[in-house]
C-alpha cells in the first residue's frame, strides 16, 4: 500500500493533465471517405488506420448520409464516411450540401475539428467512373478540400499492374480534375490469392498515407502518423525524442539521498508514457494509464525486475562515493527503500534515474507497437494486459548485464 502521504488522487490528476496535454498538442486528424457503396472504403481504412468503419464509433446525428466514425472522444482520428449512399445515382446536391455544413460549421471552430483531407474511393473492376463522380470530385475541391482518387482491388505483380486498372486511370486522368496528390492512387488494401494460387499482395497504401501527410496543415500532420499503423518509424522518431526529453529532465536533477519523496519522478515515468500512447495511438485510455502507472511504478513491480542490477551498476560506474554507498544500500534493500514508493532510483541517483527512464520509455514504445498490431490480443482493453505486455519488455531489457539501449543512452 502507498504511505499515507502519497496523494492519489493529486498523481492521478496530473497523468490525467499529461494525456490531455499530449493529446492537445497533437491535435486530431479528420478524413472524409467517399465513393459508392462496396467500393473497399472500410477495407482501405481498416487497412492504413486499424478502424473497421461499420458498427464502431459515434455518430454525427446532425446528417444524415454523411457519419462521423471517431472510437472516442479522446482518438485522434475521425473519419467521416458516407455509408450506403451511391453518388451515381444518388442526390449528389443534398450529399454536398451536407458536406458544405460540416465545413461550414467545423471553420468556426478549431483546425482539429475540420475535414483536413479527402479519399474518393472507387473500385476498378466497375470500370466505371461517371459525370457524378466527377462532379463531386469538382465540389468537394471547391470546398477548399484536398480530394484523392483511390482506385481499390487493383492488383499488381512486380511492375505488371491490371490492364483494367491502368485504362481507369488514364480515363480519369483526361478528365483534368482538381486532384490532389498529382495523381490517381492504385492500391489494393489486402493480400489476394487467386484459384490459381497466383498472389497479389498489398500495395500502394503507405503512398497514398505519405501523400496525404504531405497534403494537410502541418498541425495535424503529427495526428495522422500517430493514428495510422502502416510504417512505425515516425512514431518512433517522435517518440524517442520525448524520451530523451524526459531523460534530460532526470539528469537536470541531483543526487536524492534516501527517503526523498520520488512520487514526482513516478510522475515523470507516467507522463513519458501517456506522451508515447498518444503518439503511437494505442487504445489506452486515461483511466487505465493512471492504474498502470500506480500498480507498476509505485507498486514496486518494475523496481523488483531490475533494482538489484542498476544498483550493481552505478556503484560498479560511478566514483562518486555517496553514489557508491546508495548503491550499495539499493542492492541490500531491493525494491524497499522507501515505504509504498519502491522505485530504487528515489535513492540512487540520477545515474539510476535516466537509464531508467529510458528502458521504461522503449519498453512502453514496444508494448504501444504490439497493441497496434496485435488488438484482438489486448482482450477489452484489460489493464492487466498492459500491464503484463510491459513488465515482459521492461524485464528483456533489464535482466541483461549490458542491455545495447544503456550503451545508446551513453552516446546519444
Amino acid at each position: 500500500m502507498p504511505n499515507e502521504l502519497f496523494d492519489f488522487d493529486e498523481f492521478s490528476r496530473q497523468v490525467a493533465e499529461a494525456f490531455d496535454t499530449a493529446l492537445e498538442t497533437i491535435g486530431k486528424f479528420n478524413l472524409a471517405v467517399f465513393g459508392d457503396s462496396g467500393v473497399g472504403k472500410s477495407t482501405l481504412v481498416n487497412a492504413v488506420f486499424g478502424i473497421e468503419l461499420a458498427g464502431t464509433g459515434i455518430g454525427n446525428h446532425q446528417t444524415t448520409n454523411v457519419r462521423l466514425y471517431r472510437k472516442n472522444e479522446d482518438d485522434l482520428l475521425g473519419i467521416y464516411d458516407t455509408p450506403g449512399f451511391e453518388i451515381g445515382q444518388g442526390d449528389l446536391s443534398m450529399l454536398i450540401s451536407e458536406v458544405k455544413g460540416i465545413v461550414e460549421r467545423s471553420r468556426q471552430g478549431p483546425l482539429a475539428a475540420r475535414i483536413h483531407a479527402v479519399w474518393f474511393v472507387v473500385n476498378h473492376h466497375s470500370t466505371r467512373f461517371l459525370d457524378s463522380h466527377a462532379d463531386a470530385v469538382r465540389a468537394l475541391h471547391d470546398l477548399g478540400l484536398p480530394v484523392f482518387i483511390v482506385l481499390t482491388r487493383v492488383s499488381k505483380l512486380g511492375d505488371r499492374i491490371d490492364p483494367a486498372a491502368l485504362t481507369l486511370m488514364q480515363h480519369i486522368t483526361e478528365r483534368g480534375l482538381p486532384i490532389a496528390g498529382r495523381k490517381i492512387f492504385l492500391v489494393n488494401s489486402v493480400e489476394t490469392v487467386e484459384l490459381s494460387g497466383t498472389i497479389y499482395p498489398v500495395h500502394g497504401l503507405q503512398e497514398l498515407l505519405d501523400a496525404t501527410v504531405e497534403t494537410i496543415p502541418e498541425a495535424v500532420r503529427t495526428a495522422a502518423i500517430a493514428a495510422q499503423r502502416l510504417d512505425f518509424s515516425r512514431q518512433r522518431v517522435l517518440s524517442e525524442r520525448a524520451i530523451k526529453v524526459a531523460v534530460g529532465a532526470a539528469f537536470g536533477t541531483q543526487l536524492m539521498p534516501i527517503g526523498v519523496d520520488m512520487a514526482g519522478f513516478t510522475l515523470a515515468l507516467a507522463g513519458m508514457m501517456a506522451t508515447i500512447s498518444v503518439l503511437y495511438g494505442v487504445p489506452v485510455d486515461k483511466a487505465a494509464l493512471i492504474n498502470l502507472s500506480w500498480k507498476v511504478f509505485l507498486g514496486g513491480n518494475a523496481a523488483k525486475q531490475g533494482a538489484g542490477w542498476l544498483a550493481e551498476e552505478v556503484a560498479r560506474r560511478s566514483a562518486e562515493k555517496a553514489a557508491k554507498k546508495a548503491g550499495q544500500a539499493a542492492a541490500k534493500q531491493g525494491a524497499k527503500l522507501i515505504p509504498g514508493v519502491n522505485l530504487v532510483v528515489a535513492a540512487v541517483s540520477t545515474a539510476v534515474a535516466a537509464p531508467m527512464m529510458w528502458a521504461v520509455g522503449r519498453s512502453w514504445m514496444e508494448v504501444c507497437e504490439y497493441m497496434r498490431t496485435h488488438p484482438e490480443e489486448v482482450v477489452n482493453e484489460r489493464e492487466s494486459s498492459y500491464i503484463e505486455l510491459f513488465l515482459k519488455c521492461y524485464r528483456e531489457r533489464m535482466t541483461d548485464r549490458r542491455p545495447t539501449w544503456l550503451s545508446r543512452f551513453k552516446r546519444d
